[in-house]
């Protein structure tokens, strides 16, 4: 008996299955990129803070360090670590995220789920304000305030009364990314800590992709050579001078870097 067999079936096949894997390789999702960095300069960190938000506009330094009863947001002199202002946090309260908008500060606490407002310049306490769940990273964009809760979600808020209006999940190589901690925005994303890894990842703030990440091993391996330090932790962009400037818990030293382009 003949077997027919039809003069296009194999290469039909065979275009089917180029283009089947053409297309699974333009879904698939995209690993982020690695991108190396310059330290530009090097500056004095307390050694006792337990960093949990990081801000520098010019000369000043505006940190949050957190821990029961230890608790604190301070201003410091960057060239020199002089205090400038202090106001230490009620022993209940361990202080988180830090971020600034405006003339305000906002302060983020652990697992108390209050929001504390100073005024920037006094560190005067004007207003708090009570969100559910528990707080780790903040920054803004300059409109909202955006947080992190240790899971993979990102959430934005109103600053005015803090009630959320928006919220992304955040996947790295299509999986969730989660234990998110401190956050800096910077030139339209979103730079983020991730608790107990020594690296920084980027993230689209439209649809929670990690697009690339910076890794400071070495430096955190430095560090820890020089004394007992805990893992990165603090991100700072001066949005004026364009300044990036990162450090941990108990790092000695505050690391102004250049990302490599």
């Amino acid at each position: 008996m003949t077997t027919y067999q039809h003069p296009l079936s194999i290469g039909c096949i065979v275009a089917f299955l180029a283009t089947s894997q053409l297309f699974a390789d333009t879904t698939r999702p995209t690993e982020p990129t690695l991108l190396d960095y310059t330290v530009v300069n090097r500056f004095a960190h307390s050694r006792t803070a337990f960093t949990q938000g990081l801000i520098i506009e010019g000369n000043t330094l505006i940190e949050s360090s957190g821990h029961y009863g230890k608790s604190y947001i301070a201003k410091t002199r960057l060239n020199d670590g002089t205090v400038i202002a202090e106001k230490h946090l009620p022993a209940n309260l361990f202080a988180e995220g830090l971020t600034q908008l405006g003339t305000q500060l906002y302060q983020l606490t652990y697992r108390a789920g209050l929001l504390l407002v100073y005024d920037a310049q006094t560190l005067t306490q004007q207003q708090q304000f009570r969100y559910s769940g528990e707080g780790w990273g903040l920054t803004n964009d300059g409109e909202h305030l955006i947080l992190s809760d240790g899971t993979n979600v990102l959430k934005f808020f109103a600053p005015d009364r803090f009630t959320e209006l928006n919220r992304i999940s955040v996947t790295e190589g299509g999986r969730a990314l989660k234990y998110i901690n401190e956050l800096e925005w910077v030139e339209g994303e979103i730079y983020a800590n991730v608790w107990l890894q020594n690296r920084i990842v980027i993230i689209n703030p439209k649809n929670g992709i990690v697009r690339a990440y910076i890794d400071l091993q070495k430096l955190f391996e430095t560090m820890r050579a020089a004394s007992a330090v805990g893992v990165l932790n603090g991100i700072a962009y001066d949005r004026k001078t364009r300044r990036l400037f990162i450090t941990g818990k108990y790092w000695p030293a505050l690391f102004e870097i250049k990302i490599n382009h």
